[in-house]
This record gives C-alpha cells, structure tokens and sequence, in this order.
C-alpha cells in the first residue's frame, strides 16, 4: 500500500509539472498568436508541445494541436519561413512592417511577464508551507558546527528567522568558506555557533521528522488505530529522548556504579581499536581497504577532529587513544549520526566520498609501523574469531522446554560447517 501510494504521489506530481509547463507555454504562444491576429497575419498551426499531434480540431483559418512531447509549442504563421510559398499576400508576415514583426515576436515573452504578476499575487495570497525553526536533523555545515537536534535557530548573521528554510536561505547569501554567527536555543540557554557557508546542499537542516509511514498490518500500532501520516507526540509520556536520561536510570538499578565510566571504558576501547589496533592488520600501504575498518577509523577520527571528546598522547614513544569526556564523545558521535542521515538522504555522494577521504581512508604509516612492532612483542595473531557456544534445548516428557544447557565446542571450523548446513549438528 505504501508503494503505491508514493507511486501515485510521485505520478501527481509529474502530472503537476506538465500542467504549470503547460500553461506556461500556453500564454507564451497565445501572446504571439494575439498580436499576429490583431495584426492580420494568419495563424495556421496553434500547437502545444513538439511531434505527432495526440489531438487537434480546426477553427476557422488555424488548426489547434496538442502534441505529444510537453516540452514547448509553436505558432506556425503564413510566410514565416523560408520553405513557405510567399506570394505578398497581406496576411504573411513578410508583408508586415518591421515593428509590427517585432509586436508579434516579442508578444509572447511580454504575455509571460505580464502574467507574472498575478501569479505572484495568488501565490502570496494563498501562502507556502514552512518549517519550524526547530532543528531535527541538522545540515551537514550546521552538524560540523555543532549545532544539534532539538536546537530552536533564533539569528543567524544578525537577522532572526523563525524557519529552517530561512536558515539555508540566509546561509547561501553568503560567499563559500565565511563563518556566520548562529544564535539558537539549546533548553534555557541560547548559544552562538560559527557556521561555515558552503554550497545548498550542505545547509539541508530539516526539522523534526515525526510522520509515520503504513504501521504494518496485524501489529500493535496498527490495531491501536494508528495510521499513516499520523505524527508521534509522545512515547509513554516523555516528549523525547536523550542518551544521558538513561545513565541514572542504570545507577539506579543497580547496574553500573558509575555510568560515566563505563561509558568511558566503552568509547575508549572502540577508539583504541578504531584508531590504533586495527592497524596491525595493514602491513603495507598507507590506506584502509576493508569497509568496516574504514566505517570504524571514520568514526573516531571524525570525533577526535570535532570535538575535545579524544587525546591521542605519546608516551615513551608509544602512542594511546585517551578518551577524556565521555560526554563530549557521546554528543560528537550524535552529530556524525546526523550528518551521516543527511549524506544518505539527499545521495550527497560528493559529501559521502569527502567524509571518507578526510577520516575514513587514509593513515599514518609510522603509526602502523609501531602498532605492529608492539603486537609483534606479544606474540599473537593480528586476526582472531570467536567460537559461539552452543545452547541445546531440554524438552519434558510434555514436550514442554524445561531447561538449556550451554556447552563450548572448541573446534570453529567444526561450529561454521554445522551453521552452513554442511554437517549436521549433535
């Protein structure tokens, strides 16, 4: 259902676009056929679009097309063209003065400014739709920035607006490369960032995106009387969410003692390896070829470059990666998250490539070089697998499950062949 109704959405529109195409050409060749009539040549083909004709009539001295490439149209005149029999008649255009030529040629883009007005006009009357100056998904400058979802964007180079669209708008005025100043609301405070002007499609902030598509059918949301379109306003009372609501939940349960440190411990062994570790499995070359390894150095290094979240220190000639704000990690790696969402939807290719050229590709060989000199001291393998254990089932007499029992199987050649289906399972 979804499918088809994104195809019928995208058909209207299409049909939309031939219809305003249509019109305008339709004013623009009635401006030239006005001012021929009003001059007295005549008008033999009176035609909408280029090629075969789908439909045509004739009234009087001129046949009225529609043809089948809605591109542009045409007003056919008697004599106005080289291979036109020219016999001086008073109704070819040849006969006519030059200004009078000049009426009937000029006609059609006057029409089209003339009626530019009105259209203007009924277009202010009837209004547009803008977005919220809200922020949902910052634009890949804004992100870089460091402005982040839930931020409300009061001014931007001195002029307040009061729309994402107006932000773009006012972004692009500017030469690329110029910082602006961006004053929004994070909570009670209002906080400047300096953006840096870039092309449009860098400035695609989008506010909160909260729209539902086809719930499917059968499932919780569906059977509730939730639909498409429908918007969320809030989940079991809380209007949104935020990553830091769940740390004192977890102290709270018992779960960690000090969630900062554990966060800590977590971002730090994910940049450890990211950044340092997984280097050891690149012996020559100064590039990552792997895509995961790429997708994890990205992250990291992205993150130490944007925000003061990671210190790469050296110590008795040795390197490590120090995660000194676990914080500041976590909200680094949310405004990647959001310029990555930006990059894939709008098929920023070009942003894609640079994201990865920049942070996601290249190395520094000495680097390397140490990394796998230190790992050589330790005697162990650059490339390690885990050997899954195995969970089998302990059915009743009922033939109700009464238990798991887990056994460790030490062979991960014997476990891939079973998972494969190549050796049955004991």
């Amino acid at each position: 259902m979804q499918v088809i109704t994104q195809w019928l959405s995208s058909g209207w529109s299409i049909i939309l676009v031939i219809l305003g195409l249509g019109l305008i050409i339709f004013l623009h060749e009635l401006g030239h056929f006005l001012m021929a009539k009003k001059n007295g040549v005549r008008v033999e083909i009176f035609s909408l679009g280029f090629g075969q004709a789908i439909f045509k009539f004739r009234r009087g001295e001129t046949e009225y097309r529609i043809a089948w490439l809605p591109l542009g149209g045409y007003v056919k005149m008697a004599g106005e063209t080289l291979m036109d029999e020219r016999k001086g008649e008073p109704f070819e255009l040849t006969s006519k003065t030059p200004w009078q030529r000049f009426q009937i040629f000029t006609a059609g883009a006057l029409m089209n400014l003339i009626i530019a007005f009105p259209i203007a006009m009924l277009s202010f009357v009837i209004g547009k739709c803008e977005s919220p100056n809200e922020v949902g998904n910052p634009g890949k400058a804004e992100a870089m920035a460091g402005i982040e979802p839930g931020d409300v964007v009061e001014e931007v180079g001195g002029r307040k607006i009061d729309s994402v669209d107006k932000l773009r708008i006012e972004m692009i005025r500017h030469a690329n490369g110029t910082r602006i100043p961006v004053k929004v609301k994070r909570g009670t405070e209002t906080k400047e960032f300096f953006v840096e002007s870039s092309r449009s499609t860098d400035h695609l902030t989008a506010p909160p995106q909260l729209m539902l598509a086809e719930p499917i059918p059968g499932k919780p949301l569906q059977e509730q009387g939730v639909r498409a379109k429908d918007e969320l306003v809030r989940i079991n009372g809380v209007q949104y969410f935020h990553p830091s609501k769940a740390d004192p939940k977890l102290k709270e349960l018992g779960l960690c003692d000090d969630p900062a440190e554990a966060a800590r411990a977590a971002y730090e062994n994910y940049t450890r390896n990211a950044l340092l570790l997984q280097l050891r499995r690149i012996r020559t070359g100064d590039q990552i070829e792997e895509d995961h390894m790429r997708n994890r150095q990205m992250v990291a290094h992205w993150i130490l470059k944007n925000s003061n979240a990671i210190e790469l220190r050296e110590r008795d000639g040795k390197h490590f990666a120090v995660v000194v704000d676990p914080v500041a990690w976590r909200e680094a790696a949310g405004r990647l998250l959001a310029l990555v969402q930006q990059i894939k939807s709008t098929g920023d290719y070009a942003g894609a490539k640079a994201l990865f050229d920049e942070h996601g590709v290249h190395f520094d060989p000495a680097l390397r070089d140490e990394v796998v000199a230190r790992y050589e001291t330790l005697n162990v393998p650059s490339y390690t697998a885990f050997v899954q254990p195995r969970l089998s089932p302990v059915w009743g007499q009922d033939g109700k499950l009464e238990d798991v029992t887990i056994s460790a199987p030490l062979s991960l050649e014997t476990q891939m062949l079973e998972w494969s289906g190549r050796r049955p399972a004991p």
